[in-house]
């Protein structure tokens, strides 16, 4: 008996060549950059005043390596991750179980950028010494340091300690591991606002300068409903609370429509830990 055989073109792919397609498609990062608090009040602040930057230490030893100092400084930011959710909960363990998880087109729109680490020695970390070396001989060019600065404020030490509010929270963190994205305002904006290491260490000034962010909208990180991808809560039980805060948010920030897309994308920490 003659058999008919479809031409192999023709043939649906079969559900082990699908996966074998997915799997070459998935990529290590996210489509999703992560922007983790470490309360649901600072959530719910967030979708209704937007981001606004605030002050960060950081440690520039791997600029300055001549010497072996530490040449700390303050910089205003607001800072995402780009962590797959199935690897996120050491990060959450650090910065906190609530989240607010934006698209990556929304980030780079609004000139969220991700960070260059380095290290001591490195030769990256060697030639911007050698320029800032430059730029401060015989006496500091602050006209030429401006041009620089920009390109400091996104570089970060592969590993170092972990600075919160003032205090130093966490030793030999590994930076690298966090797939930092970053927003500064430029320095158009910022004009004279910046903080050394001793201003950051004085709680009164460190607050003062990041209330400035507060009350003054143009430092402003906005977004809407549907730049929004994952609302992250730490618990359950916390997802119909922060429905209903959304809800309360609608005449202000959201609409009608906006609430019920937004009550889509709320999960919790737990579901993630549970079933990613």
């Amino acid at each position: 008996m003659k058999q008919n055989f479809l031409p192999i073109d023709n043939i649906k792919p079969t559900v082990r060549d699908r996966l074998n397609e997915v799997t070459k498609e998935k990529s290590l990062s996210a489509n999703t950059v992560f922007h983790f608090t470490e309360s649901l009040d600072n959530l719910i602040s967030i979708l209704k005043n937007n981001f606004y930057p605030h002050f960060c230490l950081e440690d520039a030893l791997h600029l300055f390596i001549k010497d072996n100092s530490h040449i700390e400084f303050a910089i205003p930011m607001v800072c995402f991750c780009d962590i797959p959710l199935s690897d996120i909960l050491h990060h959450a363990d650090i910065y906190g179980k609530y989240a607010i998880g934006l698209s990556k087109k929304w980030a780079i729109k609004n000139k969220v950028n991700p960070v260059l680490y380095t290290y001591p020695k490195s030769a990256i970390s060697d030639t911007i010494s050698e320029h800032l070396s430059i730029l401060y001989n015989p006496r500091p060019n602050s006209k030429k340091l401006k041009s620089v600065l920009p390109l400091l404020q996104f570089i970060k030490p592969y590993e170092g300690d972990l600075w919160k509010n003032g205090k130093k929270i966490k030793k030999g963190v590994r930076f690298y591991d966090e797939r930092e994205w970053r927003y500064v305002p430029s320095l158009e904006q910022l004009g004279t606002m910046w903080m050394g290491k001793n201003d950051y260490f004085d709680k009164d000034k460190r607050n003062k300068m990041n209330h400035l962010f507060v009350i003054d909208k143009k430092y402003n990180l906005t977004f809407n409903a549907n730049d929004i991808k994952y609302i992250i809560v730490r618990n359950a039980d916390e997802i119909l609370e922060t429905l209903d805060q959304i809800n309360k948010l609608k005449r202000r920030n959201f609409s009608n429509e906006d609430v019920k897309l937004l009550s889509t994308k709320i999960i919790s920490m737990v579901n993630i830990v549970d079933d990613f």
